[in-house]
């Protein structure tokens, strides 16, 4: 538990220092409209289970740290993941033991981890899908994948993020999407955050 709040709170640090001065309107999105499309029922890679799970875990924020009223919800698997560099990233000798973070309107989940893999996939029974309620409009979507570290006096290692706005999604559509990851932020996080 202690290693998921040190992530949390650099994840918090990182996105203090952000500038939320920028807004969205009149500015196109081409890191994300280029890479989502409509979800089918098979998958380019038969390995990743892209069928939707049946149960999803409730991300609950405690009222006194959201006090707005809910105007809705997301709901966001984590299918697979894949593609970056080895360089510097995760383990030296090694497959990472990937897992997810996801921050949404002051709610965090976390996924199982999938051991030893240089491109998880999450299977329909590990804990990848997440129901988040949704209180500010404008919040942004922020998924950081890690590999686990098994020591508890070390943190986990950053392999990458990426953000998304929501609120650019289309209201009740499923997207099965593929999104790059980066170690810092990027054209695509800056307008994903911007409000």
């Amino acid at each position: 538990m202690a290693a998921v709040r040190a992530l949390f709170d650099g994840f918090l640090s990182k996105l203090d220092s952000l500038d939320p001065s920028k807004t969205l309107s009149g500015m196109r999105l081409p890191s994300l409209t280029g890479s989502v499309s409509k979800k089918t029922s098979s998958s380019e890679d038969p390995a990743v289970d892209t069928d939707a799970s049946t149960s999803f875990h409730d991300v609950v924020v405690e009222a006194r740290h959201r006090p707005e009223a809910i105007v809705g919800e997301v709901t966001v698997e984590v299918l697979a993941a894949g593609g970056w560099s080895r360089a510097g990233l995760g383990d030296t000798f090694s497959s990472e033991d990937s897992f997810a973070l996801l921050v949404l309107d002051g709610g965090v989940a976390r996924t199982s981890a999938v051991k030893d893999s240089k491109a998880p996939v999450w299977a329909a029974s590990d804990r990848r899908a997440f129901r988040f309620a949704i209180a500010d409009p404008s919040a942004t979507l922020f998924v950081a994948l890690f590999d686990e570290d098994p020591d508890p006096l070390s943190t986990d290692d950053p392999i990458g993020r990426c953000a998304l706005a929501p609120r650019s999604l289309a209201p009740g559509a499923t997207y099965d999407a593929w999104f790059p990851l980066s170690l810092k932020a990027n054209e695509g996080e800056s307008v994903a955050t911007a409000t």
